[in-house]
């Protein structure tokens, strides 16, 4: 295992502590930011006690009809989003889980993303290398021939809200496409679709419309817990909105090979 490494800046301690900062994997390899020797007089090195892992499982599903090497990349990269998310929301929530974790999680949801374009691939490709220590999500097989399938190993219950959700999102799919279009038009109109986290809706009333009808739309997708999701976004009614619209994207896009017929659930 990798020891983990940290930034830390010294104007920040209040006496007695001093706030530390997750470094990356390409920060740790630029030695720009490494000390010059000698700078530490002893070892200070603390042991942390081991993240709280989440229980593993298996979860197999069946596929048919013709399948390219796109559409497996699609399924997975979807699947992974939405693994990483749900993974990530848990957490910030979760007693077991630090300050600077959480801290991590929520500057990340609030501040990483919703610009558009890459800016939200980076943010998924972020929370998936965060959450993998925890709860690694790994492809144990895939059968090509039809039918066939595909067996994923990762947190249970996070994989059990993601099969939920697709399963139920059949008969809530008409008025969740509306809700979705008519959130996003709102946000076109408003000019927020690029805009950073900290820019907001018009009005109070608007963005109080907002976020009901965001809070909806999660329920309509069966995400149980729209109000942690609020919580994680520093309940900014703007980043509520993107991120459920987000997931809806990943979402539908599951359930599109669902709806098709090509890919049936786990019992």
């Amino acid at each position: 295992m990798q020891r983990p490494h940290y930034f830390f800046d010294w104007a920040t301690s209040n006496g007695e502590q001093v706030e530390v900062i997750d470094a990356r994997d390409d920060e740790v390899a630029d030695e720009r930011y490494w000390p010059e020797p000698g700078l530490f007089a002893r070892d200070n090195n603390i042991e942390f006690e081991d993240e709280v892992t989440a229980a593993a499982a298996e979860h197999t599903f069946a596929i048919d009809g013709s399948w390219e090497a796109s559409d497996f990349s699609r399924f997975y990269s979807r699947l992974a989003n939405l693994y990483a998310i749900f993974s990530a929301i848990d957490r910030v929530g979760r007693q077991d889980t630090g300050v600077t974790e959480q801290k991590f999680l929520r500057a990340a949801i609030r501040e990483r993303l919703w610009q558009g374009g890459g800016s939200y691939v980076g943010f998924f490709d972020e929370m998936f290398q965060r959450v993998a220590n925890m709860a690694p999500l790994n492809v144990n097989k895939i059968q090509y021939a039809s039918p066939g399938q595909i067996e994923l190993k990762g947190d249970n219950e996070v994989l059990t809200e993601i099969r939920g959700a697709i399963a139920d999102f059949e008969s809530e799919a008409v008025e969740a496409k509306d809700r979705y279009r008519k959130l996003d038009q709102i946000l076109t109109r408003e000019g927020l679709k690029r805009a950073s986290a900290s820019t907001g809706f018009t009005s109070a009333g608007q963005g109080a419309y907002v976020r009901r009808e965001t809070k909806t739309l999660l329920e309509q997708m069966s995400i149980s817990n729209p109000d942690a999701i609020y919580a994680a976004c520093d309940q900014n009614d703007v980043v509520f909105c993107k991120l459920a619209l987000a997931i809806y994207r990943r979402i539908d896009g599951l359930h599109s090979f669902h709806a098709e017929g090509r890919m049936s659930l786990p019992d």
